[in-house]
């Protein structure tokens, strides 16, 4: 959006909102479909294999978990965006 903003001489403290912008350029939000299409093919890609990477995305590794906050897991992310 910051790319945007900048060839079309807008002001970032201009009150434009990411949608009129997208209209202004004719354009649409491509990075992030092809980001999701790419996370998901790569977990299909390490869920094929059964190995050590497979196994710490499905989560069962055995062990103490780290102190704190729980990490938002790959899986989780990637099953968000198929719905």
């Amino acid at each position: 959006m910051l790319f945007l903003r900048r060839v079309l001489w807008i002001k970032w403290t201009d009150k434009v909102s990411n949608e009129q912008l997208l209209q202004r350029a004719d354009s649409s939000r491509e990075l992030i479909t092809t980001i999701a299409t790419r996370q998901i093919r790569f977990l299909g890609h390490i869920l094929r294999k059964e190995k050590q990477e497979e196994l710490m995305l499905t989560g069962r590794i055995e062990g103490k978990r780290a102190r704190g906050r729980l990490r938002r897991r790959f899986w989780v992310g990637c099953t968000e965006q198929l719905m």
